[in-house]
């Protein structure tokens, strides 16, 4: 007898939601340049008025090697050292890279610092924020400047998630 594995539904149903939220995401995102392309044909500016941002929030979990803490701050010397400066030259600009500081928030009343970067991305078209991780991607400065976060092990990655 003849059996074909089947992954688990769980996976399964996982895989099937992810894929369904990319093609929704993929096609707003075709419909949003599709009507600023026609805004452009018929006769508005195209001066780059209209900008996208992308806010993400990396967030750093403890490891065998380092604390939470340490990766935040190798991470943000990643960004500083060769992030950003892939992203200006990217078209992407200014970048901001922002924390949160215990002291600058007294009401929130936290024990430690806490560990999530904020990193704000300016775009100049739905373009720029569709085909940038390409971008970096065949940046070699970048690859060569950010190597050891870019292919952090997984036993030690660089953040958790974003």
């Amino acid at each position: 007898m003849h059996r074909t594995h089947r992954p688990p539904r769980r996976n399964r149903r996982e895989f099937l939601t992810a894929s369904a939220a990319a093609a929704v995401g993929l096609a707003a995102a075709k419909a949003v340049l599709a009507a600023d392309e026609g805004g452009k044909a018929a006769g508005s500016s195209g001066s780059g008025a209209r900008q996208f941002f992308e806010i993400r929030t990396y967030r750093f979990a403890k490891s065998a090697k380092q604390t939470a803490a340490e990766k935040q701050q190798a991470f943000e010397r990643f960004f500083a050292d060769a992030a950003v400066p892939a992203y200006n030259r990217a078209g992407v600009k200014p970048v901001g890279v922002f924390k949160m500081k215990a002291e600058d928030n007294p009401s929130l009343k936290l024990t430690e610092e806490p560990t999530d970067l904020w990193v704000f991305l300016p775009h100049d078209s739905i373009e720029s924020v569709l085909t940038v991780e390409s971008r970096l991607a065949a940046d070699e400065a970048f690859q060569k400047a950010g190597h050891d976060v870019l292919n952090a092990p997984k036993s030690e990655p660089a953040f958790a998630r974003y």
